[in-house]
């Protein structure tokens, strides 16, 4: 798992104080030892890549050859890893004797385990984000990984809108990340990225990155580049402040109620504005902030038996009955709409609480028919999306 070596609170305490709450660069030493999930993740999610048909998530990989971007082509069906190739084979496979640099946004999007492994390290630090200037995160993750001297797009700085980025690099070779503050006066009035970065290097200030580290880098305020001599992966994790929820929801709000929104009064606009936001903040709280993963398309089996709980470290949301005697349900980042009943309501609150709930005792427990049926279907899709678990019962227990 992406766990650090010693205690989890133990590194966040001691990640913001020395990056002063995210607000500096900073570089810890021989945190991580997790080569081999990194190396899992990475080819979980290329796997994924080459097989979906998704242009926009497929719009978040780029890849560069000899330092040039090339064609989506690299995550076509045809370029899928076989089934006992490790990820370091399927990259020599691929790219030969070239030089590379592949970069996955959303990463996380192709893969549970590294969706799960995220939310699980930024448990303690979620709850602060507020608090440090955070008030409306959004999590990416990522990775990067290949054997291309240097970051092929040049000296680059990110965008204003995150708050920090986490590298944690997993090796096997080391990386040197050159960084300048934004007002450098040599980038003056320059372009977000430089190209010709002859004579800038020895001006900034450089890490040696090495396998396990943790670099830390407050986005917006400094210019960088990294460079290796070996090939290399690293899984990053960007902690956006983004407004956009905020926006969007307005832009569909006035769109219902004409441009300058003189279809409804103030205080309706007003609630309905309230109530998109409060709806994006659930959706995207029910999986820590984090980008929905894609559905496996994993069936739940013909009869529900075992115990399931939830998936952690996520939890589910229900909301109180509408008039039309349904509640929404978020979970990992979907909306269920389901019928409100005590019933529902316990459920999910003992799944919160951390229960293994034996579903065939649970389900024979409903007296109504009805609300039987309405049971089963809210733990089907609870499965649906990964927010719960279904494990057999033990032997003891049949």
């Amino acid at each position: 798992m992406l766990l650090p070596k010693g205690d989890l609170n133990d590194f966040w305490d001691r990640a913001l104080h020395e990056t002063q709450c995210l607000q500096r660069a900073a570089l810890i030493k021989d945190q991580f030892d997790c080569q081999a999930f990194g190396e899992t993740v990475a080819l979980e999610v290329i796997s994924q890549l080459c097989q979906i048909d998704d242009s926009g998530l497929k719009a978040g990989a780029r890849v560069y050859v000899d330092g040039a971007e090339t064609s989506q082509s690299t995550f076509s069906v045809g370029e899928t890893p076989l089934p006992a190739e490790s990820l370091f084979d399927w990259l020599k496979r691929r790219f030969v004797e070239q030089g590379f640099c592949t970069i996955v946004n959303y990463a996380n999007v192709c893969s549970e385990a590294y969706t799960q492994a995220v939310a699980e390290l930024l448990v303690p630090l979620v709850p602060q984000l507020k608090s440090l200037g955070c008030a409306y995160p959004f999590i990416e993750p990522g990775l990067f990984l290949g054997d291309y001297d240097k970051t092929p797009f040049g000296i680059h700085i990110d965008k204003a809108e995150l708050v920090s980025v986490l590298h944690v690099h997993l090796g096997p070779g080391s990386k040197r990340m050159t960084v300048w503050p934004a007002s450098h006066s040599e980038f003056a009035g320059k372009n977000n990225i430089l190209h010709n970065i002859s004579g800038h290097l020895n001006t900034g200030k450089t890490y040696l990155i090495e396998a396990g580290d943790a670099f830390f880098l407050p986005a917006g305020s400094h210019y960088h580049i990294g460079e290796n001599q070996s090939l290399s992966l690293s899984l990053t994790i960007a902690i956006h402040n983004s407004q956009n929820n905020q926006r969007k929801a307005v832009k569909q709000m006035l769109k219902r109620h004409g441009e300058s929104g003189e279809n409804a009064s103030r205080a309706d606009l007003q609630r309905e504005l309230q109530e998109l936001i409060d709806h994006q903040a659930c959706r995207r709280h029910s999986n820590r902030y984090l980008p929905r993963c894609l559905l496996s398309g994993l069936k739940s089996p013909l009869v529900l038996k075992g115990r399931i709980q939830k998936t952690a470290p996520f939890e589910i949301s229900l909301t109180a009955a509408a008039d039309d005697g349904q509640s929404t349900v978020y979970a990992r980042g979907y909306k269920l709409r389901e019928k409100a009943s005590i019933e529902a309501h316990a459920l999910i609150h003992d799944i919160n609480n951390g229960q293994r709930i034996d579903v065939e005792t649970w389900l024979n427990n409903q007296v109504d028919p009805l609300e039987r049926v309405a049971q089963e279907s809210l733990i089907r899709e609870l499965l649906a999306v990964h927010a719960i678990t279904l494990a057999p019962l033990s032997k003891a227990a049949q």
